[in-house]
């Protein structure tokens, strides 16, 4: 994450729901420090192909998320955390890292975090709280400012064609009539500084609403989230139907509104 422009100071007031880290990201790595489920590595480590081996190797081991705070090449303030949803150790709970992003107690298993995503899926719909403002304006960078080359972007294997922007996040689009947003996880990729590139295919949502865009002879405005809500991001990988927004479900995951 960049660093604040003034350190120890912030743009938003605390919010309510920050005791909840299903319901808020920064609150969910805090959660697993404070656990011992993931550990602050503060030797510097570089983005080229160190961080992912580092990661492959927690996975392997049920080790401890790893969160690199001192990256190569990158300004003090980055950081990237890896094997978020990575399997722990039976002393913490096999499926404990899984278990908090959707708000269960870390001794949860399999059926336990199932029972729970299917139960979402067919709850009503808790719709999301608008707020006027939160921590994602709290570093803003508009046209020529705009360099995502400034992020330390990792290469995570020796063979894959760039460096991947976008692997724990989800894409946010919205159709013409503004009656669906869908939020999906797919994998981004670092092309230079202004430009990402992703999939779009059509039999997916995100190529769908594309699609519609493209009929109108317009580009198919987008977003894409890092850092977002664990709970949010488990309902962005919920099969829903076509035109089923999956925002309003995020409530019935974790329990109250996502903002």
């Amino acid at each position: 994450m960049p660093h604040p422009e003034h350190p120890g100071q912030s743009t938003s007031p605390r919010r309510p729901d920050e005791a909840n880290p299903a319901l808020d990201f920064r609150a969910f790595v805090e959660q697993l420090l404070a656990e011992g489920d993931a550990v602050a590595v503060e030797q510097t480590v570089d983005p080229h192909l160190e961080v992912g081996a580092v990661t492959r190797r927690a996975y392997e081991l049920a080790a401890p998320a790893p969160l690199f705070t001192s990256l190569a090449g990158a300004e003090p303030g980055f950081r990237i955390l890896g094997a978020p949803a990575g399997m722990s150790s039976g002393r913490l709970g096999e499926y404990g890292r899984i278990a908090r992003h959707l708000g269960l107690p870390r001794t949860a298993g399999p059926r336990d975090i199932l029972e729970r995503l299917v139960a979402a899926m067919h709850a009503n719909p808790v719709e999301p709280v608008v707020v006027p403002t939160g921590p994602c304006r709290q570093n803003v960078r508009a046209g020529d400012e705009v360099d995502l080359e400034k992020f330390p972007v990792p290469l995570l294997h020796q063979e894959d064609g760039g460096r991947y922007f976008g692997t724990y996040g989800f894409h946010i689009v919205r159709s013409p009539d503004g009656e669906w947003t869908s939020w999906s996880v797919a994998r981004t990729m670092l092309r230079d500084r202004t430009t990402l590139v992703g999939p779009a295919m059509p039999q997916q949502h995100i190529g769908m609403i594309h699609e519609m865009w493209r009929q109108r002879g317009e580009h198919t405005p987008w977003a894409m989230v890092l850092g977002a809500p664990p709970a949010a991001l488990a309902a962005a990988g919920m099969p829903l139907p076509e035109r089923v927004s999956e925002d309003g479900y995020v409530g019935a995951l974790a329990g109250g509104p996502v903002e």
